[in-house]
């Protein structure tokens, strides 16, 4: 990142599995071109350790718009409130416009473990490297050519996609004499999670998931959080979520709006009064009290005007 002009200061904080580096830029940029001069390099990073990818995060000190708690019945754990939030809440909030992220907090994040017994493999002629091969191969949909009946045309295409524990336990590792070696063969599969690099609560809950959707820079603020609670409302109406599950708003950016607009036109209307009765007491005169009063929204209007011209 050093290399890119306009660079005021580079800063970084690292954590367990984070590293979160902030670049600043001067004016000479704009928001766009500095990030497409951030990506540009990202693009030419090597060298870094397997599993490491960088990626410039969404999020800015006001891209809050709403924030949410996924809550269920009783018997719904962490577990499958974050699997919900991560598998249907994330990818639904995502598709709204003006929406660029859903962060979500909090939780367990499933995940399949597969332990497997080292006497077993060694029983079954199977190497590990070769465990890993097949999972990654038999997870995936892999897509074929098309096969052509006269002037129409089929699209062939395999799926692959693991969909549950019995799906992969029958996945087939390698061929033992003619017999086939399972994956239930040679190890143990459970439903587990990934370490957790946090915990999120709220009032006397201390284990709960929520979701916090983020808007895009430049965005209008309106909008977008009506199209937010208008998806809210798809997804309860059409029943979206499993029985008993809902989603309860915590943060409404709209609420906000709505105190400072109403703040700012309770002042103006106020003050336009109290300058026009000092006016009209100390002057005597209606029509320089009418004149120094009107200024005032004037002035407010000329205001707004010249914030939106320069962003």
């Amino acid at each position: 990142m050093a290399g890119i002009p306009h660079i005021t200061a580079i800063r970084s904080i690292s954590l367990f599995g984070l590293s979160d580096i902030k670049i600043q830029f001067t004016y000479d940029f704009t928001y766009e071109e500095a990030e497409q001069r951030v990506i540009n390099q990202l693009t030419q990073v090597s060298g870094l350790p397997a599993g490491v990818s960088p990626q410039i995060s969404p999020e800015s000190p006001i891209g809050e718009i709403y924030r949410y708690q996924v809550k269920g019945p009783p018997g719904y754990s962490s577990l499958d409130l974050k699997t919900i939030q991560d598998w249907i809440l994330q990818r639904r909030f995502k598709a709204v416009p003006g929406v660029i992220d859903v962060t979500g907090w909090g939780g367990k994040t499933k995940a399949y473990e597969v332990a497997v017994d080292q006497n077993r493999l060694l029983a079954h002629g199977v190497t590990l490297q070769q465990i890993l091969t097949v999972l990654n191969n038999s997870n995936i949909n892999v897509g074929a050519q098309t096969i052509n009946f006269g002037e129409q045309a089929a699209i062939v295409r395999g799926i692959g996609l693991i969909q549950d524990m019995d799906t992969l336990a029958d996945t087939m590792v390698s061929a033992n004499n003619g017999a086939p070696v399972l994956l239930r063969d040679v190890a143990t599969i459970t439903v587990s999670n990934l370490p957790r690099l946090g915990i999120a609560g709220r009032d006397n809950d201390d284990d709960i998931v929520q979701g916090i959707v983020l808007m895009r820079r430049g965005a209008r603020s309106t909008p977008t959080i009506l199209g937010v609670e208008q998806e809210v409302a798809r997804i309860t109406h059409d029943n979206i979520l499993p029985p008993g599950v809902s989603i309860e708003p915590i943060y409404d950016r709209s609420q906000l709006i709505a105190l400072t607009t109403r703040t700012v036109l309770d002042n103006m209307l106020i003050g336009i009064t109290l300058i026009f009765l000092i006016q009209w007491i100390f002057l005597g005169n209606l029509k320089t009290a009418c004149i120094t009063s009107a200024t005032i929204p004037f002035a407010l209007c000329f205001a707004i005007a010249l914030m939106v011209l320069r962003g």
